[in-house]
């Protein structure tokens, strides 16, 4: 018998225990109606792993998978296959038997399902999901209702995934979630679009409770939830939302694109643009959790609530990296952009503008427990129109703001782009603030309420109202290493400093004007490289803001005040190192050798300002626009039209009006800059032209840089030109302007056609009003006057010259109707044709400066004058009567018109070029060296400064006696071999050469010349005297035509008609204002003589009216004792003029005002 082998029975064994394998049986396809007549029948007889095809058509049933891992597709996609329950009184897709991933339904339009339903209560109208996880593709989820949850989709304890489908006009009536509801488990969603669903609670789009919610490319549109989430509302769960849309979504409470509450959230690329929610975050709102919103664009959503943008209450952490928050509104409350609450918060690299709320126009932070960092972001144009804040206002802390940028943010408040409350530990560090504005305090930021650390930050040409055009800080807080100029406040318009007896600590900075003391101050100009920009605007965002070499600063700051880099600027995880980065990325501690280090400083040096000069870069003092007229350099020597002034006789690229200033501030604008262009046969000096005679023929050819805040300019708004010739002018929001808070100046070329005449209120010519109200009226608060000294004596309180008038007085009146003030200028226009016109308003010391063609004047004012009304429009060249009609208009022309909100120098006046610089020693407004390559100068000693020019205009003058004589050789020979005055050629030594030119200048020196004896009646020349020789110089025009209207005066009296003259024929054209009514009031006089009434013309009926003055008693006629001294009047036997006349010849002050006791003692002293 054959022995088997040990192994058999565990072989054996084996075999017993192995079942016998079976290939699966090939999937089955099934197709409808072709096998089946409904797919329900095709799905009963399918298996697992058999697909079920659908042919196009409409099929009236419900269909559910039992459990089944089968594909159910159509063959023609959703347009044309469409599963209706058509009142079936259920879903259309079920799945209620745990299906899975492999349970696929494909390419089917799903509607008119009313839900699975539990008596009264229905879910899911198109789609039930319970304990179910399916795949879901291709579909049309259209038109679905329930009762309950999930109008379009209901799941509950499931993890579907949703593609390429779209769910649109889905309801849920009375509960939750219109497009999808779920509860649980997880959903993935790719692909998709929700349009147009709604429900009456959370979720219009999509409800989400404790799920993991993932979203990726999906779209929601027009979905509206009566309360939270107009798309999306996920609670407790994660959520994960990538690459979507979100647009035009409402809802009823918080959340009108997305709510999220708990759990990690994390929104990343995708465009939140124009949802509302009536509460709370009209883009997106969020609560607790772990919360991440990533290169997203946040656009034009509303809140009702808080938080226009983001509403987020409370948290583990807030990052928003990389965003654009744009356009966002705040309704009744605060955080036009994002509002953050009980939450440390991270805002990195993103883009806040135009975003405007009650409080914090761009963002609102309070109550955080942890630290907010603002990094590498942007604010521009955000605006908090009831409270404080135009960009940011933070409330809790620690803070730091570092390497960002504030551009034209605006608040009625306080701190127009950063107001910080109660904040002990504040850092602001290597940000550029420009164009920002408050109303009350810190035009830039508003940081006197906490402990501050500003460092290396560049602050220009922000303004506020009341004090801290730039900074407004506090007693404890730092400002170092900084660049704070050309800011604008009623007191210390760059940094506040002192106040009973505090002051701020400042070191190291650069500082336009500071009145305490100040370590190691910097003094010059900011360096930047273009603080404006191409379109010469503030803080439009085209600024080059880059350190150049010519930054006063270079190394003067000091590095070792830097904060530490706690935002971690670098992201290199130290937290501990300075702030390693400047404002524009580039190395924040560049030392350049061939700079010294500041003086004094305790260890290593930083530059001052925001920007590093890194030892290369833009060029020192990019300048385009050095005149500051509005034009490029380049244009104005292209089109200077024989104007001498822009020509560029020595081609360096300049105009010559340039080059003639020794070192010519930079331009600034303030509320705007006109230049007006009329027809070419009107020029003048610097293309003046722009008729303001009837029908204005002229439009605005450039208008630059609006200071931020100041509404109003044409190049930001609209023009509108009147049938008299005027312009007004508005912003585009249709506001107004405001002008007189602050200092400011108004200056313009005018020609002057018709001059002003005393009592002939019709000569009365206006260059720029105020004019509160939409189409004038009476109301005035500001009005500037080329020809206004015919003004009626006693209606205004009277400042500068009160007697001996003329009519051509500069003037100007403020204030309103009932408590108007006048300054009049003792400057007249006297005669037709071109002049320079200024007023300047001092604001801190009450002094008004006017000017007339060179000649300067000032009138101080008393204190406690209110010198500005509320906002309104501004009117050129034209002013309203008492019915609204324009009259008083400027008779002649007017051009290049300058408001700015400081006080300039006549340095810096408009085409004002200076003589007698070392650049223009004759005068003549060309560079000196010009005169000299075109042989007009002699430059014996060739160092470019002409002889004449040298040593007071007389050359060999040595003892000043006004002739070159003896005593001038015998010093000559004292002075041999040596240097000083005697060396006349500049060769450093007198020899023989000087004493050759000594006898050349032999003789009287010349005289000098009165430049007003030079004017030759012709329009078409440029007339002055030359300094030295003393002769008439006529610079003639190229390419002017006399004007035959020069001179001619077409006045016929009648207010109701325009007159101009024909510039082709010179005859005068009068033409009537349609609907115009004469002004009853225009030239009546209702001055009764008694000091005790307030005198002025009823404007409706043209009668005077005499209001008796409360508590005033005059004193007895002709007793200077009792204070009854007057001037003459209308009182019989009461005439004291000769003793008002005897005391005003003793001191004139007495008859300025009223009679005071020194008047009255003086009187009763000098009187019969």
């Amino acid at each position: 018998m054959p022995m088997r082998s040990p192994a058999w029975p565990l072989l054996r064994a084996v075999m017993l225990v192995v079942p016998v394998v079976t290939l699966p049986a090939a999937a089955e396809e099934y197709f409808v109606p072709d096998d089946f007549g409904l797919i329900q029948l095709a799905i009963d007889a399918a298996e697992d792993g058999d697909v079920v095809s659908v042919r196009p058509g409409t099929y009236f049933e419900t269909i559910e998978f039992k459990g089944k891992a089968i594909t159910v597709r159509s063959t023609g996609g959703p347009e044309s296959t469409v599963i209706n329950v058509a009142g079936g009184g259920n879903s259309v897709v079920v799945f209620n038997a745990e299906e899975g991933r492999d349970s696929v339904i494909d390419g089917f339009e799903l509607r008119e399902g009313t839900g699975n339903c539990d008596l009264f209560f229905c879910y899911g109208g198109g789609i039930f999901c319970n304990e179910a996880s399916p795949t879901i593709r291709n579909c049309i989820i259209r038109d679905n209702a329930t009762t309950f949850d999930g109008g379009g989709m209901y799941v509950r304890q499931g993890s579907p995934v949703i593609e390429n489908c779209r769910f649109e006009g889905n309801v849920a009536k009375w509960y939750q979630g219109g497009g999808i509801y779920i509860d649980g488990g997880s959903i993935e969603l790719r692909g998709c679009r929700f349009v147009g669903n709604s429900c009456n609670g959370g979720g219009g789009g999509i409800l989400a409770k404790f799920t993991t919610v993932l979203v990726e490319d999906c779209e929601f549109t027009a979905n509206v939830a009566g309360a939270n989430g107009g798309a999306v509302d996920a609670t407790g769960g994660s959520t994960t939302i990538r690459g979507s849309l979100f647009d035009f979504n409402r809802c009823g409470t918080r959340g009108g694109g997305i709510r999220h509450g708990g759990g990690p959230f994390l929104v990343e690329d995708c465009r939140i643009a124009f949802n509302d929610a009536r509460g709370d975050g009209g883009g997106i709102h969020c609560k607790d959790g772990d919360l991440r919103i990533l290169d997203c664009d946040v656009t034009g959503n509303v809140a009702y609530g808080k938080g226009g943008g983001f509403h987020v209450d409370g948290g583990d952490q807030l990052l928003i990296e990389g965003c654009s928050v744009r356009n966002n509104t705040c309704e009744v409350s605060d955080g036009g952009g994002l509002l953050v609450a009980d939450v440390p918060v991270e805002i990195r690299s993103c883009e806040f503008s135009d975003n405007e709320a009650h409080k914090g126009g761009a963002v609102h932070a309070y109550g955080a427990s942890g630290p907010i960092l603002v990094v590498g972001s942007t604010f521009t144009r955000n605006r908090a129109v009831l409270g404080n804040g135009g960009a940011l206002e933070l409330s809790s802390g620690p803070v730091d703001i570092v390497n960002s940028g504030f551009f034209l943010n605006e608040t009625v408040d306080n701190g127009g782009a950063v107001k910080a409350n109660q904040i002990e530990d504040l850092v602001i560090a290597n940000c550029v603030f420009v164009g920002n504005q408050a109303y009350w305090n810190g035009g830039a930021m508003d940081v006197h309420q906490g402990l501050h650390r500003i460092v290396n930050c560049t602050v220009l040409d922000n303004e506020t109202y009341g004090a801290g055009g730039g900074i407004y800080g506090n007693v404890n807080g730092l400002v170092a290493n900084c660049i704070v100029r050309g800011n604008h406040a009623m007191r210390w318009p760059d940094v506040s400093n002192r106040d009973e007896g505090w002051e701020i600590d400042l070191r190291w900075s650069n500082v336009g004007e500071w009145r305490g003391e100040a370590l190691g101050a910097v003094v010059g100009r900011s360096g930047v490289a273009d603080r404006l920009g191409p379109d010469r605007m503030v803080g439009t965002g085209d600024e080059d803001l880059r350190a150049t070499a010519c930054l006063a600063g270079i190394d003067a700051g000091d590095a070792m005040l830097m904060p530490a880099d706690r935002a971690d600027v670098d992201r290199d995880g130290d937290v501990l190192e300075p702030i390693p980065l400047d404002y524009h990325g580039r190395p924040r501690f560049f030392d350049d050798p061939s700079v010294p280090d500041g003086s004094g400083l305790p260890g290593a040096a930083v530059d001052v300002g925001a920007s590093e000069w890194q030892g290369s870069g833009p060029p020192c003092d990019a300048v385009v626009d050095c005149d500051g007229n509005g034009v490029a350099d380049r244009l104005d020597i292209a089109d200077c039209l024989g104007d001498p002034g822009c020509l560029d006789c020595n081609g360096n690229g300049r105009p010559d009006r340039c080059d003639v200033v020794d070192d010519p501030p930079p331009f600034e604008s303030g509320i705007g800059f006109w230049r007006f262009d009329g027809d070419a046969g009107d020029l003048g000096r610097a293309r003046l032209d722009g008729e303001l005679n009837g029908d204005a023929a002229f439009t605005v050819d450039r208008a630059v840089d609006v200071v931020p805040g100041l509404r109003g300019a044409p190049n930001l708004g609209a023009i509108e030109i009147g049938e008299t010739g005027f312009v007004r002018v508005r912003d585009r929001d249709h506001q107004s302007f405001v002008m007189g808070h602050t200092d400011f100046t108004i200056e313009a070329w005018v020609r002057i056609d018709e001059l002003g005449g005393l009592g002939d209120a019709s000569r009365r010519q206006y260059l720029v009003q105020r004019k509160p109200g939409d189409s004038g009226g009476s109301s005035m608060d500001y009005a500037f006057l080329v020809q206004g000294g015919n003004l009626p004596q006693g209606v205004d309180r009277r400042y500068g010259k009160s007697s001996g008038l003329s009519g051509r007085e500069l003037v100007v009146q403020f204030g309103e109707n009932g408590s108007t003030w006048c300054v009049t200028s003792f400057l007249e226009v006297e005669s037709t044709g071109w002049h320079h016109v200024s007023v300047s308003v001092d604001g801190d010391q009450n002094i008004f400066r006017f000017g007339l063609d060179g000649e300067f004047e000032e009138i101080p004012l008393d204190d406690g004058i209110t010198r500005f009304g509320p906002e309104a429009n501004l009117i050129i060249g034209a002013h309203t009567n008492s019915s609204g009609q324009f009259n008083q208009r400027l008779r002649g022309a007017i051009d290049e018109l300058r408001i700015v909100r400081r006080v300039l120098s006549p340095g810096e006046m408009l085409d004002a070029w200076p003589a007698g610089t070392s650049a223009d020693c004759n005068g003549n407004g060309r560079p000196d060296d010009c005169d000299i390559a075109d042989g007009l100068l002699a430059d014996v000693d060739g160092d470019l400064l002409p002889d004449e020019c040298a040593i007071g205009g007389c050359p060999g003058d040595l003892d000043g006696d006004g002739d070159v004589g003896g005593s001038d050789l015998g010093l000559l020979f004292v002075a041999w071999d040596g240097p000083g005055p005697a060396d006349l050629d500049g060769d450093g030594v007198v020899g023989g050469a000087d004493l050759g030119l000594l006898f050349v200048l032999w003789g009287d020196c010349p005289a000098g010349c009165a430049p007003t004896s030079c004017d030759d009646d012709d329009e078409c020349t440029f007339d002055g005297c030359h300094p030295v020789t003393g002769a008439c110089t006529h610079v003639r025009i190229p390419g002017c035509v006399s004007d035959p209207c020069f001179g001619v005066f077409c006045d016929d009296g009648d207010d109701c008609t325009t007159d101009e003259c024909d510039p082709s024929t010179g005859e005068c054209i009068h033409v009537p204002i349609p609907g115009c009514e004469p002004d009853p009031c225009e030239g009546v006089e209702c001055d009764d003589g008694d000091p005790c009434t307030e005198d002025f013309c009823d404007p409706l009926t043209g009668a005077c009216v005499h209001e008796p003055i409360d508590g005033c008693e005059p004193a007895p006629c002709g007793d200077p004792a009792a204070g009854g001294c007057f001037r003459p009047g209308p009182l019989p036997n009461c005439d004291d003029l000769e003793c008002c006349e005897a005391v005003c010849a003793v001191d004139d002050y007495c008859c300025l005002d009223a009679w005071d006791a020194y008047c009255v003692e003086l009187a009763g002293s000098i009187c019969p």
